[in-house]
């Protein structure tokens, strides 16, 4: 982490952040004309440290590897990703043609923080694995719950247990491949990644060329994630994956979520509340398990 920071903050800034209880961070939010501020799991700081558009411009150059052009297909979606961590943006939006072609002026970033936290899934594996094989699981919860964490230690979990895993890894976020093509987090050994492209793209590649036995998608949500699940499930491959969504009730009002609940494709639906925290297991009836295991 603190490498990190150094490479893509000011040092003045990057300073103040480490000795501001940066290890329980979970954003840093920059905003112009205004302090820059960490937000933690409960609560926020405000640092001695006035952000303006010159520094902006100058870390998301640094965070881009001065290359602003090569993130322009990110940065039209609205952020860019380096080494696992999501870093949004807000400005102008250089809207041309009907579609976001990028940000013509950087008016704040919110950089999120990833880590590795081995172990923080290990309640969790045995209603995941049972006989040597992994349940269809769909990991839900508000914004800024650790899914992501939780799912990278479910995906190097499920690898070193034995079974050949893919990461359709969209974002650059879960396994987070260097220059190298060598993932910045360990994410299990027997583990393939394709990142980088969308998850109905990859979870296609995956399925033709990589022969798994579980896949790994973050934060599904489109028509295309949708078929994506569809078709890892018919090539006979478990998924695991994340939605935004906080309760049962949220997933029904979701368009493209629906169909998957209501066919009862999931053996495993995990809600969080709070960072990282279980709050229910749902079995494929709807039962929660984790509930009735803890009393």
């Amino acid at each position: 982490m603190k490498e990190k920071l150094y490479a893509f903050l000011p040092r003045d800034l990057a300073d103040t952040v480490l000795e501001s209880n940066a290890e329980t961070a979970l954003e840093i939010r920059l905003r112009a004309g205004e302090p820059a501020r960490i937000r933690y799991p409960r609560g926020s700081k405000t640092l001695d440290v006035r952000v303006d558009k010159e520094m902006l411009l100058h870390i998301l150059q640094r965070i881009c590897g001065y290359s602003l052009y090569a993130c322009a297909g990110d940065m039209a979606r609205g952020f860019v990703t380096a080494g696992g961590w999501r870093v949004g943006i807000g400005g102008e939006v250089n809207f041309t043609g009907g579609e976001s072609r990028g940000i013509k002026t950087v008016s704040s970033l919110n950089i999120r923080i990833s880590r590795q936290i081995n172990g923080c899934a290990d309640k969790l594996m045995p209603y995941i694995m049972h006989g040597g094989a992994a349940e269809d699981t769909l990991i839900a919860s508000p914004p800024i719950c650790g899914k992501t964490t939780l799912l990278r230690d479910i995906a190097r979990q499920v690898s070193d247990s034995g079974l050949n895993t893919a990461i359709i890894d969209e974002r650059c976020e879960i396994a987070a491949l260097d220059s190298g093509g060598i993932p910045c987090f360990d994410v299990g050994g027997n583990t393939d990644v394709i990142s980088g492209c969308k998850k109905s793209v990859g979870a296609l590649m995956a399925l033709r060329s990589l022969a798994p036995q579980v896949m790994i998608l973050d934060e599904i949500g489109t028509k295309d994630d949708m078929q994506a699940i569809y078709d890892a499930g018919k090539g006979g491959c478990s998924v695991i994956c994340s939605v935004h969504c906080g309760n049962a009730e949220d997933m029904l009002k979701r368009r493209y979520l629906r169909p998957l609940i209501e066919d009862r494709l999931f053996g495993r639906i995990v809600f969080l509340c709070g960072t990282g925290e279980i709050s229910a297991v749902l079995d494929r009836d709807g039962e929660d398990i984790w509930q009735k295991r803890q009393a």
